[in-house]
C-alpha cells in the first residue's frame, strides 16, 4: 500500500478551495500558526497531499488528450477555484515556515523524507 493513497469523502471544490485559502491565511500569522502546529502533520499528510494527487479523470484526460490536459492546467478560468493550485501555495508556505527565524524550516526535511519513503515504497512495489 502506498503512502500517497487517496482518502475518500466529498467536499465541493469551491468550498474546499476557500477552506484551503483560509488555512493558508492563518499560517501567515504567527499567533494562529502556533495554534495550528499540533495539526500540521495532519494538514500536510492527510489533506494537502491527497488533494494534490491526480484523479482518475485527470489520468484519463492526460492519456486521451495530453494537450487538453495541459491547457486545462494553465487556463485561468479553469483553475480559479481548483483546490490543487491553492493547496500548492499552502504547501510551499508550510515547508518554508521557520519558527526560529534564523533556523532551518520546520517542516521541509520531514516532508522530503516522507516523499522519499513513498517513492522508495513505490519502487519496491514495481
Amino acid at each position: 500500500m502506498l503512502i500517497f493513497a487517496r482518502k475518500t469523502g466529498f467536499v465541493g471544490s469551491k468550498c474546499l478551495n476557500f477552506v484551503i485559502k483560509y488555512v493558508s491565511s492563518a499560517t501567515k500569522i504567527e499567533r494562529t500558526m502556533t495554534k495550528l502546529k499540533p495539526f500540521m502533520d495532519n494538514i500536510l499528510y492527510e489533506t494537502v497531499i491527497p488533494i494534490m494527487l491526480p484523479t482518475m479523470k485527470d489520468i484519463t484526460l492526460f492519456s486521451e488528450d495530453p494537450i487538453e490536459y495541459i491547457r486545462k492546467q494553465q487556463d485561468f478560468t479553469e483553475t480559479l477555484y481548483m483546490p490543487k493550485n491553492t493547496v500548492i501555495d499552502l504547501l510551499q508556505y508550510i515547508v518554508m515556515y521557520k519558527s526560529n527565524k534564523k533556523g532551518k524550516p520546520d517542516y521541509l526535511i520531514p516532508f522530503l523524507n516522507y516523499a522519499v519513503n513513498n517513492m522508495n515504497s513505490y519502487i519496491q512495489a514495481v
